[in-house]
């Protein structure tokens, strides 16, 4: 079933939206907009199309998610079920012109001689190795941020376009396996087996991303957080599902936000 929850959360934040703005452009409560994002709630296709609008995103998409979660169990089965190469269906169900028009592909750039390349594949291929950044994939457990990790460290390497992160290099950028233990924290956005990509270079502790952390006596863990008196306490934010309360760590003289934050989630891989 479609589901757009997250998706409509990484748009707010990345448009630079509070879900206090969203609720106002909408026209809807910010708790009700916490309620959608949080996959609680799906609202009527006008809301739907409001959300769309405010993202600058595609209407139809939130239409038909909107759309879908109001048929019964029994007529969402009964629609999925459908396929478009059963020869007795396929005659009626509507295509729009991009459909029906012939569908070409070409193969993956670094497949193609760029002699014999098309001028766009070509143009592509050249660019995206100009952008391409290292980043080693982490081997779990002790993990600390280097711009040389040593090779008992490294469990894979990872080619990133750097347009992907809005970085030019791969310097303070490692990325590391989500698992059971280490994601416990946030699996309302992350799952086992997804890759995330750390910048180890932040600034500021923003509690709408997440970070990975380091506490003493603990394995690194994924962590949404947030900074308070005077950036002398940090919280560790429950995932939404959990309803825990948030943990309060005290950071003492010899303890900094260098020294537990390792760094922030910029970019996240799913194998399907």
């Amino acid at each position: 079933m479609l589901s757009l929850h997250r998706r409509i959360r990484t748009l707010r934040v990345r448009r630079g939206l509070t879900g206090l703005e969203l609720a106002r452009r909408v026209g809807v409560s910010p708790s009700y907009v916490s309620l959608i994002e949080h996959g609680e709630k799906v609202p009527s296709e006008d809301v739907a199309v409001r959300i769309a609008r405010a993202l600058e995103d595609r209407e139809d998409l939130y239409r038909v998610w909107s759309a879908m979660a109001r048929m019964d169990e029994r007529t969402r089965r009964a629609l999925l079920a459908l396929s478009h190469g059963d020869p007795d269906v396929a005659p009626y169900l509507e295509r729009d012109s991009v459909e029906q028009a012939p569908r070409t592909t070409v193969p993956p750039p670094h497949l193609v001689d760029d002699g014999d390349a098309p001028p766009l594949v070509r143009l592509f291929r050249r660019e995206a190795l100009e952008r391409a950044l290292p980043v080693p994939l982490l081997v779990s457990g002790e993990v600390a941020c280097s711009d040389r990790p040593s090779d008992a460290e490294i469990q894979a390497a990872l080619a990133i376009d750097g347009a992907l992160v809005g970085r030019a290099t791969a310097d303070g950028l490692v990325a590391l396996r989500i698992d059971d233990a280490n994601g416990a924290r946030v699996r309302s956005w992350l799952q086992p087996d997804d890759v995330a990509v750390l910048d180890c270079r932040i600034d500021a502790i923003d509690p709408a991303r997440i970070h990975l952390v380091h506490l003493p006596d603990r394995p690194p863990a994924f962590s949404r957080l947030s900074l308070t008196d005077g950036e002398r306490t940090l919280w560790l934010l429950p995932d939404p599902g959990d309803g825990s309360p948030p943990e309060r760590i005290d950071l003492a003289d010899r303890l900094t936000i260098a020294d537990v934050v390792i760094g922030a989630v910029v970019l996240t891989i799913r194998k399907w």
